[in-house]
Parts: C-alpha cells; structure tokens; sequence
C-alpha cells in the first residue's frame, strides 16, 4: 500500500515500489502536464490516489493483467504493444503485471480538465466512464501521445503550445470513443448525500469501506464519486475516512475505562499499533499522550 500523501503522480512514482525500475520523468504544457516513461519487470503495486487522469500507452508490451479499484480483482484484457488505459483521479489502484512492458505514462491535473469542461458545463468523470479500467487501441490518441512525448523534451514555447493542443485532441477523442451524451456537472455532492455518507460510516464502525460502497450511498458512479466528493470535502474519501476514525478515537479517549486497544478496534483501527502511527501523523501525539492531557 502507498505510503502518505502525494501531490502529483510523479512524486508518487519517485517514492514508490516503481523506483526501482528505470524510469524517466518529463514536463510540458501550461497546466503542466507530466509525462514518465517507465521499462517495468512482472509485478503487484498499487498506485496512490493522485489528483491527475493518467493516460498509460504501451510502447512493448504482450501480457494479461488485472486491477483493483476499491471493489475486487477485474481483469482489464490484454496489454499489447499499441494498447492505451486510462486511470481516474483520486481513486487508489493496484495493478497486477505479469511480465515485462515499456509504458509512456502522460498525467494531465484533474482539475485543469474540468476548467475547460467547465466551459461547455459537462462533467469530465461521468463522461469518460465508459473508458476507464478498459485496454483499447486508438490510433489518434496515441500518435497524440507520442508527439506530445516528442515535445516534451523540448524547453521552448512553442512546444508547450503544441502540448496544450494536442491534449485537447486527446480529450475530444475520447469524448467522442464513449459515443454518448455528455452529462451536466455536479462537481459536489449534496449535504443530504454527505450527511447518508457520515451515517453510513458510523454504523459500518468504519471498517471494510470501499469506493463501491459509499458510491451507491450517494447515488452516483464510483469515479464520479471521487471526484466529487473531494470537492466536497477537500480531501479523498480514504483520508476523509481516517479523519473520521481519528474524530472517534479522539471521543472515546476521554472515557478512561476504554483501553487503547478497544478505541483503536472500535473506531476501524486495525491495531493499536495501527491508530498510534495514525495519530502521529496526524496530529503529532500518540493517542496515549492525547489521553493523558484531556482526562488530567
């Protein structure tokens, strides 16, 4: 599992299980847009949840793998030379490799996206569903890709033009591979969808919570969920789960006949151990010492 927060899906890369393959990071455009060529061996990662769509084009690939998004193991087809994926933002997914693949990784910020389907008022995460978690070939988007690659190794403006542009391109070929409607934005979920959201928590005791799950709470898809959800609340829907299990702890620690062992289960900690590094990270105390200057 990903370890702490990450801001861009390049500083993720750069301080996860991937470093250790050979890797290679660019930047271009004005929002700007990250590109990062990586040669990878066989393996089980998961990605964190990052604020950019990130568009995965194989440049030599032949092989199986799967992906969990939150709510089980899917198998996402054959990976070809040629083949492209399309990761959502803010969504934590593992990826199971079987053998070696060269991939051009381009993530664009989620929020620049929505800027410009601001414009026209349509909602860029329902939109895209159909594509999402699918392998596909298309030749448009990827010889966009491959150019924008090209320019990225160029510092000069008219580079960063020609990148802005083509990641247009790339965002009306989708648009026009999911062949249907484009829906009006929500970009934040009701207070009465928020307030079914807390309940729900709060009687599942926190424990087992995916994507899934809290999607149907609020009666939207699951990437649309994230995404609106961090709108909402500042924050993804895991972190926003662990503030609310620190929330709890924090309540029942006032009660000193509770033992740092049942706040911690009680709350969806999976140990004490688990709810101190938690606590550390968070608030900068262990929830001991939380304990001790509130019952004192």
């Amino acid at each position: 599992m990903p370890e702490g927060r990450f801001n861009s899906f390049s500083e993720f890369y750069q301080n996860s299980d991937y470093a250790k393959f050979p890797l290679e990071f660019r930047s271009q455009g004005s929002l700007p847009t990250t590109f990062i060529r990586a040669k990878q061996e066989a393996h089980s990662f998961t990605n964190a949840a990052v604020p950019e769509v990130v568009f995965h084009l194989s440049l030599n690939s032949d092989m199986d793998f799967r992906y969990d998004a939150g709510d089980g193991w899917k198998s996402a087809g054959r990976l070809q030379t040629g083949c492209l994926g399309i990761s959502p933002a803010d969504t934590e997914i593992r990826y199971q490799c079987e053998s070696y693949h060269d991939l051009l990784m381009v993530a664009v910020p989620a929020d620049g996206i929505d800027d410009l389907f601001d414009e026209f008022q349509y909602n860029c995460s329902d939109s895209f569903n159909p594509v999402y978690g699918n392998v596909f070939r298309d030749d448009t988007i990827r010889a966009a890709l491959l150019r924008m690659w090209a320019d990225s190794a160029k510092p000069d403006r008219a580079s960063s033009l020609m990148v802005d542009g083509l990641q247009q391109t790339v965002l009306a070929q989708l648009l026009r591979r999911t062949n249907k409607p484009m829906t009006a934005c929500a970009h934040k979920l009701s207070d009465k969808a928020l307030a079914a959201i807390d309940e729900y928590i709060d009687e599942q005791e926190f424990l087992g919570l995916t994507i899934k799950e809290l999607a149907a709470v609020a009666g939207v898809t699951e990437f649309q969920f994230a995404r609106d959800f961090k709108k909402t609340t500042g924050t993804t829907p895991h972190q926003y789960v662990v503030e609310q299990r620190i929330l709890k702890a924090r309540e029942l620690l006032s009660d000193p006949k509770l033992s740092l062992v049942d706040v911690a289960y009680a709350c969806g900690f999976s140990s004490q151990s688990h709810m101190t590094d938690v606590f550390r990270d968070k608030l900068g105390i262990t929830p001991g010492r939380y304990r001790a200057q509130i019952v004192s």
